[in-house]
């Protein structure tokens, strides 16, 4: 994700000073929430990345922010939960697979052997 692109955005929305705050704040925000639960949490901010043009950054907030409520929202069922971090896996195996089959990530991963 790109900070600058966070902060972009947030900054043209008053109703999302708090994702400014908790850019600006090394580890928590007031609340005492972690910054990751604090943006992939926010439904607002992932609309206006839908609204600027953002379409990966906003996908990727509410992939991360399901998986992470996965764990956490009680009423769920277990067909909701599986499909969650199906979601999550999806994501994760499209961004990390294809780094997997160039030759840098493969001649790393020889010499750690």
């Amino acid at each position: 994700m790109d900070k600058a692109a966070l902060l972009e955005t947030a900054r043209k929305h008053p109703s999302l000073t708090h994702v400014v705050s908790t850019l600006s704040t090394p580890n928590i925000d007031k609340q005492g929430v972690p910054i990751a639960e604090a943006l992939v949490y926010d439904v607002q901010l992932q609309l206006e990345f839908l609204c600027a043009g953002h379409f990966m950054e906003a996908m990727v907030l509410r992939v991360l922010g399901h998986a992470q409520q996965a764990w956490d929202v009680r009423h769920l069922t277990h067909a909701q939960r599986t499909y969650r971090l199906q979601n999550m896996h999806a994501l994760l195996r499209e961004l990390i697979l294809p780094q997997l089959d160039s030759l840098d990530c493969m001649s790393a991963a020889v010499l750690w052997r």
